[in-house]
């Protein structure tokens, strides 16, 4: 019987260590994120080099993360995000190839996987220092908009309205609702 844990890459700076994640992909993505976690809380800076290149090795996007505040938090889940200058838009289903390499001195975070020969979560090879390895890196692939609700000309015009709205229910209330007050001295 086999079983799938969920574990963490956490000796991947001091080994000097490279993991490779090839994955493919048909839809449009501008946004990258891998899993991390903090795993040691004695020392807080620590570096890895981020690479997402495409099936022609074009770097699609590259970062250093360097301390703990290079991670976002999203969802109580913590991340390490690479955002693309543009939506890149595969012609098909395309393979891309996500490097990471420890060149600093310390480990500080881990890398989440899923580890296993019942689950293959990612249609791709898990590759740590050359060798494949059973598992995949908890990876999201993303298309993030980032564009208002509405635009700038139709929040004009909503706001307009309401006011209109508001001065033409203020005006029927005045006008037309409002009872005259009796007059008391003239009894």
């Amino acid at each position: 019987m086999t079983s799938t844990h969920n574990e963490y890459l956490d000796i991947i700076a001091e080994t000097r260590s490279e993991v490779v994640q090839y994955f493919s992909l048909n839809k449009p993505f501008n946004r990258f994120k891998i899993r991390v976690t903090p795993t040691r809380h004695d020392i807080t800076i620590c570096e890895y080099s981020v690479t997402l290149t495409n099936s022609k090795g074009e770097i699609l996007a590259q970062s250093n993360v360097e301390d703990v505040q290079d991670i976002g938090i999203t969802s109580h889940k913590q991340y390490t995000t690479l955002l693309l200058d543009n939506v890149y838009k595969p012609k098909g289903t395309e393979i891309f190839k996500i490097t990471i390499n420890g060149i600093g001195d310390s480990d500080i975070l881990g890398f989440g996987m899923s580890k296993g020969d019942n689950i293959d979560t990612l249609p791709g090879d898990l590759i740590i220092n050359g060798q494949k390895a059973k598992g995949d890196l908890w990876i999201k692939v993303e298309l993030a908009k980032d564009k208002p609700f509405v635009t700038l000309p139709t929040y004009i015009i909503l706001c307009t309205f309401i006011i209109l709205l508001d001065l033409v229910i203020c005006t029927f209330t005045f006008f037309f609702i409002r009872k005259p007050k009796k007059d008391k001295s003239k009894k």
